[in-house]
C-alpha cells in the first residue's frame, strides 16, 4: 500500500463566493439598465405625444369656420386626447423593441 497522491487544496467556498458575487453584480446591472431603458422610452413617448398634440391643435386652429360646423365638439376633444394617447402607446412600444 503506497502513499496516496497529494492534491492541491481547492478553496470551494472562496470560488463559489466569487461566482455568486459576479452573478449578483450582473443581476443588479440588468435591473438598473432595465429601469433606465423604461424611463428613457417613457420620456421619449411623452415628447412624441406632446408634439403630436401641438401640431394637431395648430392644424385645428388653422381650419376655416365652416369646418367646425361639420364636426362634433366631442369628436375634436376625442382626437386631441384619446388618439394622441394611442400614438403614445404605439411610439413607446415601437421604440422599446
Amino acid at each position: 500500500m503506497g502513499v496516496p497522491p497529494t492534491f492541491e487544496k481547492f478553496d470551494k467556498e472562496g470560488e463559489s463566493n466569487k461566482w455568486c458575487g459576479l452573478m449578483f453584480l450582473a443581476a443588479v446591472t440588468a435591473l438598473v439598465a432595465s429601469f433606465v431603458k423604461r424611463f428613457a422610452f417613457g420620456i421619449v413617448g411623452e415628447a412624441v405625444t406632446y408634439q403630436v398634440r401641438v401640431d394637431l391643435f395648430a392644424k385645428i386652429l388653422s381650419m376655416r369656420k365652416s369646418w367646425f360646423d361639420s364636426c362634433e365638439p366631442s369628436a375634436l376633444i376625442s382626437v386631441l386626447s384619446l388618439d394622441t394617447q394611442t400614438i403614445n402607446g404605439v411610439a413607446t412600444q415601437s421604440l422599446s423593441q
